[in-house]
């Protein structure tokens, strides 16, 4: 397989850039991955029910209680960077 595509996409994702090496050795291991995950198609697991996770412990989540909200001033005190009325966040769209 190839997978220069997904490796360019990656470096961009991830602000990497990988030698040509490190791309046989990554494109190795995937293709080790899928030819193990591959395997697992010849068995017949219609009654095995999915694992949503290996312990069999449920979240223990609080009630939702009725609670008076901050204030727009309140919640701008701790901001880092505002502008206006509004929280200033870093740009993450568009980023070349």
């Amino acid at each position: 397989m190839n997978f220069n595509n997904e490796f360019q996409q990656l470096e961009k994702l991830a602000g990497l850039k990988l030698s040509p090496q490190e791309e046989l050795i990554l494109e190795k291991d995937i293709e080790e991955v899928l030819t193990y995950v591959e395997q697992l198609g010849k068995y017949d697991l219609s009654d095995v029910e999915p694992l949503t996770h290996i312990h069999q412990v449920s979240n223990v989540i609080r009630n939702d209680e009725i609670a008076t909200p901050l204030s727009v001033d309140e919640v701008l005190a701790n901001c880092k960077e505002k502008e206006g009325k509004f929280l200033k966040v870093p740009n993450i769209m568009n980023k070349s």
